[in-house]
């Protein structure tokens, strides 16, 4: 009895690695395409592809041999993986690339195909109002004589949702910062504010739910 990457022939292991590299490309393309955090890194897209290989790679290794099985629980066990995830999703995206790398493993190919449709078109549909959810958080530096209410009643005329987040002060200023839901993308307000002398400095971000990103 054959056990495993006996089981495999050259043109299994080709098959299986082409398989994986063209739904690890697929992945790639649907996260670039969906994307909706602060800064978009091609190094994680790239990785999804090569995590894709990398399982198929040891699930054909392992596969059949309860030794080797253990070996590798054992071997994966002892690595420490210290790279933060800010974004939820992106937690998606990885255990997407492993769960076709390990199908692709065993030739699941119609299994790995079918269900890498579904969730694309899950993703898209979430994310197909892309320009009207993403949230700003708008932090602004005014000078202790103006009256909040101003500033504020412009915010309110000028965004379509907005939420005070905190409020600091000091002698010189005080600092707001408020999540903002622009009204077509218009920011035009922000000038408005600093030519009326009501805001000392004002910074838009994009806003993905980690203020250490501010």
């Amino acid at each position: 009895m054959q056990s495993g990457v006996e089981r495999f022939t050259v043109v299994d292991i080709l098959i299986n690695l082409g398989m994986s590299f063209l739904m690890g490309s697929f992945i790639f393309f649907i996260y670039r395409k969906t994307f909706q955090g602060v800064l978009y890194q091609r190094s994680f897209n790239i990785s999804l592809v090569a995590i894709t290989m990398v399982v198929t790679m040891i699930i054909m290794t392992i596969s059949g041999n309860l030794v080797l099985s253990l070996g590798m629980v054992g071997a994966l066990s002892i690595v420490r993986f210290r790279t933060a995830i800010k974004d939820p999703v992106d937690l998606v995206y990885i255990f997407w690339a492993i769960a076709v790398g390990l199908g692709n493993g065993v030739s699941y190919f119609h299994l790995t195909i079918i269900s890498s449709i579904v969730l694309t078109l899950v993703l898209l549909l979430f994310t197909r109002n892309k320009s009207e959810e993403i949230p700003y958080l708008l932090v602004m530096q005014c000078d202790p004589s103006v009256d909040e209410d101003e500033i504020m009643a412009v915010i309110n005329s000028e965004t379509r949702i907005n939420q005070v987040k905190s409020k600091s002060f000091n002698p010189s200023y005080f600092e707001l910062t408020i999540e903002v839901r622009l009204k077509d993308g218009n920011t035009k307000f922000l000038t408005q504010l600093h030519e009326q002398k009501k805001v000392l400095k004002a910074t838009l971000v994009s806003y993905s739910g980690d203020l250490a990103q501010v």
